[in-house]
This record gives structure tokens, sequence and C-alpha cells, in this order.
């Protein structure tokens, strides 16, 4: 065999290993695209057996390289809160289904209501009336399940299971109820007066953004300061926020909240011993 007809061979040879190894690399982070196949076959005999009548459709089918799975997204066309994932092997075969998770749990719901606010939040964060220097801001509302309560939100958050999917909600009412703002600005010199004036002015601001809110989160620091720098307060009741007395409210929120960053760390500093 010639020396020309030996590259040429061992060019050849290089391509397919190049190729196999490509299509080998695709597969595990794409799936196999027999298995793909067989994954919306299942997941749509899956849906005409367990949700026979209710207009369910599949979306689209993945893999998920991560876990080594197949998923399918199923969906209700026109709806906004139902869809879910169902999980499957590589034959098809169907492993489980989220939709108590996300469906029934309100979970999807939640999402979609939370989304709505935040939008409503950010909007009002890039106006031009929001003079303020922050680095980290948004809105969110808070809900809670049967697996999950927050010390400092539990008596105002919003139980996801008695959310009613597709149901029409009002962002700014059910903030009003239960959505809470965070925000970390820069300031040369943070003090709770600064904080009284800013949350006066926020409220206001927001007021006027027809925005509801439950409770703010505020951090003030230096920027590149350190933690003698900074104030911070969780979970301040918009129904706090007035003139008299603010400055009073502020300093007592500030001590809460640094005594429960104390005791955080001391739980964490008892589970290391």
């Amino acid at each position: 065999m010639s020396t020309k007809k030996i590259i040429i061979t061992v060019i050849v040879a290089i391509l397919l290993l190049a190729a196999i190894l490509a299509a080998l690399l695709a597969m595990s982070l794409y799936g196999n695209p027999v298995s793909l196949a067989l994954a919306r076959v299942g997941a749509e005999a899956y849906l005409d057996k367990s949700y026979e009548g209710k207009g369910l459709v599949i979306e689209r089918v993945g893999y998920d390289f991560k876990f080594g799975k197949y998923f399918a997204y199923a969906e209700l066309p026109g709806s906004m809160d139902i869809r879910f994932s169902i999980i499957m092997n590589a034959s098809g075969e169907v492993i489980r289904d989220e939709y108590e998770n996300h469906v029934t749990s309100g979970w999807n719901t939640s999402r979609r209501i939370d989304n709505e606010y935040r939008k409503l939040v950010d909007a009002v964060l890039i106006s031009d009336k929001f003079n303020y220097d922050y680095h980290i801001g948004y809105g969110m509302i808070a809900f809670f399940d049967a697996e999950y309560k927050d010390e400092y939100t539990q008596s105002y958050a919003i139980d996801m299971a008695s959310l009613t999917c597709d149901a029409d909600y009002d962002p700014s009412e059910i903030g009003a109820e239960a959505g809470e703002i965070t925000l970390y600005i820069y300031d040369e010199a943070p003090s709770a007066e600064k904080i009284s004036e800013i949350l006066l002015d926020i409220k206001e601001i927001l007021s006027e953004a027809d925005v509801g809110f439950h409770a703010i989160d505020i951090v003030l620091e230096k920027e590149d300061g350190g933690d003698e720098d900074r104030l911070e307060i969780r979970s301040f009741l918009c129904s706090d926020i007035y003139v008299l007395d603010m400055l009073s409210r502020v300093e007592d929120a500030i001590e809460r909240t640094n005594d429960y960053y104390a005791e955080m760390d001391k739980e964490k500093q008892e589970q290391i011993e």
C-alpha cells in the first residue's frame, strides 16, 4: 500500500472515530434517539390510560443526563397551570409522574403568581422614581406547604394547597397579603435612621405604583465594607411602616435580626462540634 493510501486510510479512520465519539457524547447528553421515540410512545399511552378524557398532550420529550432518565412534558393546551413531567426509563416504561407535586399541590399556580408579582416589583425598581443604589432587589410571594414553613413568614405566607388551578389572581392583591420585597442597598453611612427614611419612601413609591407588599427584607451596607458597615432587617411589616416612632421599630427589628442570625450561627457551631 502506498504512503498516500495509508495516510488517507488513517484520516478516514480518525474521522470515523471522531464521529463515533461525537455520537456517543451526544447520546450521553441528549439520550438515545430510539429511547426518545419509545419515551414519547410510552408517555402518550400513559396519558391515555391514567388521565383519560382530561385533554392532556405531550409537549416534548427529553433526556436528563444527570439522572439517566427520560422524561416527557405533558400539558393541557390553553391552561396556565396544568403541566407536569412524566419520568421514564430507556424502554419507555413510566417510573412516576409529577402531576400531584406540580399541579394538585398548587406548585405551578404559586410559581405563576410569584412570577407575575416579581415583574410588578421589577418594573418599580427600574423606574426613574426608584433612586437607590441597590445591587440585589426583587419581590416574591411567601408560600408554604406541608414540608416547609419559614419562621419569619409563617404568620402570613399562603398555603399552596389553598390555590385554585388556573384561577385569575391579582398579583398586587396577593402581594398585599403575602408579598415580600428584598433589597440590598449601598450607602456610605448605614444607620437605623437611614433605613427608616428608605422604608417610608419605598412604601410610598410602591403604593403609587399600586404594588402591594406585606413585608420587606432590607440590607444597608457600604460597598466593599465589612460586617461592621452593614445593617439588616428581616420581614419588617408594611403595616409597621409609618412616621410615628418609626426609628424605634427599626432599631428593634435590627436587634431581632441580629439575634436570629446569632442563634443560627450557634446552632451550626453546635452541629459541627
